[in-house]
């Protein structure tokens, strides 16, 4: 079993607090595919935080979701993982 967690966050900018609704629902679903596909290649856990929300005055919000990827085996390989994750928004990674 690796002993290595991979992380990563999906984010969303926005600049109007009336696109908050339309930028969550997007961020859920991005989560739920990204979970979905991570799922489908067994021997993987995928754990992520509830959404954060953070306002920039000059560049408007964001809201971000943090994810930790966890091999169980060897049945499945990082790049197997990278290219689940990349299918629905490629992010930098960093291993914690």
């Amino acid at each position: 079993m690796s002993g290595k967690t991979l992380r990563f966050d999906q984010t969303i900018r926005y600049e109007h607090e009336k696109e908050l609704f339309d930028a969550m629902a997007e961020l859920i679903c991005r989560g739920d595919l990204i979970e979905k596909d991570l799922c489908r290649l067994g021997g993987v856990t995928c754990t992520h935080t509830l959404i954060t929300r953070n306002h920039f005055p000059t560049e408007g919000y964001d809201l971000r979701m943090r994810f930790y990827v966890k091999k169980a085996d060897r049945r499945t390989t990082w790049d197997e993982i990278y290219e689940a994750v990349n299918t629905i928004r490629p992010v930098p990674y960093s291993f914690v």
